[in-house]
């Protein structure tokens, strides 16, 4: 396995986004190859709202960053899909994301299957990052249900073409442009 060099989170950033930097970063030039530095298994499927089963290396450089558990907290959408349970299915669902057993379903209240759901992105902030950083990240707040617009910039939120679903293909697709 190779060294991973993780980049580092911008504000609101899904740890699914952070990941599909790294992986354009370190000059993956296809997802299988960073699938067999990312997962336990080269098959996984990128869990876009959560985490996977990662393997020991991509964990220790995470955790070079900051505790998995703020990983969970900041960078994950378990607030949104916790917030509203019981104080003991949060914690089991928490658990169950710091031990990365795909089991945080369970106790969470989570969107119906089949739900066709893509990653959503405000062109505002795209062009704005674009400028600043030289790339745009997915924010965990344009994938909130029902949240259609932007709260920094009060407009609509577009949808991309990247999949929120487990039928989607593996991959790791940075922030771009939206769906035609």
């Amino acid at each position: 396995m190779s060294k991973i060099h993780i980049c580092l989170p911008y504000e609101d950033e899904l740890l699914y986004s952070v990941l599909a930097r790294t992986r354009v970063k370190n000059g993956y030039i296809a997802y299988t190859y960073a699938a067999e530095d990312f997962f336990l298994s080269p098959k996984t499927r990128p869990d876009i709202e959560f985490v996977n089963a990662y393997s020991d290396g991509l964990l220790e450089e995470l955790e070079k960053i900051k505790p998995f558990s703020e990983w969970i907290k900041e960078n994950t959408m378990f607030y949104y899909y916790s917030h509203f349970i019981p104080e003991d299915r949060k914690t089991g669902a928490f658990e169950s994301l710091m031990q990365r057993n795909g089991e945080h379903g369970k106790n969470m209240c989570m969107p119906a299957k089949g739900n066709r759901r893509f990653l959503r992105i405000c062109p505002i902030c795209y062009r704005n990052e674009i400028q600043t950083y030289g790339e745009a990240y997915w924010h965990r707040s344009h994938q909130m249900m029902e949240m259609d617009v932007c709260t920094i910039h009060n407009c609509r939120l577009m949808e991309s073409t990247v999949k929120i679903s487990g039928t989607a293909s593996p991959s790791l697709i940075t922030a771009r442009p939206l769906k035609k």
